[in-house]
């Protein structure tokens, strides 16, 4: 499920998968909502990556990540980019920084970045590390981003890797993080 603003109001929209597409709810402002099947295969992200200051959608199904640019009350335009290997897993943030925001991908043991131009389109991917983070934790690789030690640049965890952004912008693997039924310890 993912909130932002999608419908074209003030009132914040939400979208949630339906099978194997996504339904959008248009916030009226008053707690109530409409809702619309979309054309899409299930949203995994939402962000800024068009100049537009709308929300965009970002899916993956297969080998493929797409990016639907907001088009403004609840319509989308699709631009796919099928750079990868099934599946893909997704993280939309801000890494280069100008505002807009970025996907970073992983696919089979490999974490790409596609950077937003701000019109639509994304810039031809770059792998940014290669080979699985930890052999031990190889099913169901997920990726997220944020600033995790405070210094302004987007991080990033692969499953249970953390990589730490340089002031250079180099991603460097520090932490795994071993998870059990009590608090989680770093190696």
């Amino acid at each position: 499920m993912i909130v932002g603003q999608f419908g074209g109001g003030a009132a914040a929209d939400w979208i949630a998968g339906e099978g194997t597409g996504s339904r959008l709810f248009t916030g009226a402002g008053d707690g109530t909502f409409t809702s619309a099947l979309l054309a899409t295969p299930a949203i995994v992200a939402a962000g800024r990556l068009t100049a537009d200051e709308l929300d965009d959608l970002v899916a993956t199904f297969g080998d493929t990540v797409a990016l639907y640019r907001n088009l403004d009350g609840g319509d989308f335009e699709r631009s796919s980019y099928q750079v990868f290997t099934a599946p893909v897993f997704t993280a939309v943030a801000d890494l280069t920084p100008n505002g807009l925001d970025d996907i970073v991908a992983w696919s089979s043991g490999q974490l790409f970045f596609l950077e937003s131009t701000g019109d639509g389109d994304l810039a031809p991917a770059v792998e940014l590390v290669s080979g699985a983070p930890d052999p031990q934790f190889t099913d169901g690789m997920h990726v997220a981003a944020g600033d995790l030690d405070g210094n302004g640049r987007i991080d990033l965890v692969v499953d249970h890797v953390v990589y730490l952004r340089s002031p250079a912008g180099l991603l460097t693997a520090v932490a795994t993080v071993a998870f059990d039924h009590g608090p989680c310890s770093w190696r």
